[in-house]
């Protein structure tokens, strides 16, 4: 594992070098392992008949992509660490948020022939330039499809809107709850109480004022529960519970049955 000062989260310098007369001025970039030159390189299939065709390919590297700082050392023995997208990327890395890694390509002698040569320098994962989240069973609201439904994104269909849902659900089963055009989840915000992160919600489908659907949502803080004041046993008063009310159902039913 390489001493962190060399490995600024995120940042990069570029090449130093003077701009020669004619010569193409490149914007450093992030090396990726698609690049042709980077792949190239990694695949080691770059061979040069003398050392002064490969400095010029080591100083074209220089140029176009963006390097890792504090290695003038590195530099002067025509070595430099960068950050490659893609490289060395296993399933198990992906899992716990790499998206690449840094290598350390130098020019070498092999076999009578120069070539450039990567080799993978380990780095903790925070001081990658690029990361992806690992992935969480709450969403917060950066998710793709709930930025969607904060601007009220318009459905032709029901279908279309319920597909909605099931995404979300296949995405987030643990932390949602589908039902009858409506679906029940909890998602992260950001908040000076950690215990008022998560939140639930509740999202369902409604038809829109101009034809079609659309998705709203709010806030689910549940059923207040009813206190009911306790009967005074010392005194010898005992009042009868009060009976809670018939839903609309029951209250259908139980009018019938007295209509008879």
């Amino acid at each position: 594992m390489m001493n962190a000062e060399h490995f600024e989260s995120g940042s990069f310098s570029g090449s130093t070098s003077r701009k020669a007369k004619n010569e193409v001025v490149y914007i450093p970039r992030v090396a990726t392992l698609s690049h042709p030159l980077i792949g190239a390189v990694v695949s080691g299939k770059l061979k040069f008949a003398n050392e002064e065709q490969a400095l010029k390919r080591f100083q074209e590297i220089l140029k176009k992509f963006l390097i890792a700082r504090h290695q003038e050392e590195n530099l002067a023995n025509n070595k430099v660490r960068l950050w490659i997208k893609d490289y060395e990327i296993s399933a198990e890395a992906a899992e716990k948020g790499f998206r690449g890694n840094y290598a350390e390509i130098s020019v070498i002698l092999k076999h009578k022939r120069y070539s450039l040569q990567a080799v993978k320098v380990d780095v903790e994962l925070n001081l990658h330039p690029q990361k992806s989240r690992p992935k969480s069973d709450i969403p917060d609201w950066g998710d793709r499809i709930l930025r969607k439904l904060q601007k009220e994104h318009h459905f032709a269909t029901l279908e279309e809107a319920n597909a909605i849902f099931n995404q979300l659900h296949e995405a987030y089963p643990k932390t949602s709850l589908p039902g009858d055009n409506q679906l029940l989840m909890m998602i992260y915000r950001k908040a000076e109480n950690p215990k008022l992160s998560i939140k639930k919600y509740k999202f369902k489908i409604v038809v829109a004022p101009e034809g079609g659907y659309k998705i709203i949502y709010e806030e689910n803080k549940g059923k207040k529960k009813v206190t009911v004041n306790k009967p005074d046993i010392q005194n010898g008063e005992a009042e009868a519970k009060p009976q809670a009310p018939m839903g609309k159902f029951t209250s259908m039913v139980a009018l019938k049955k007295k209509k008879r």
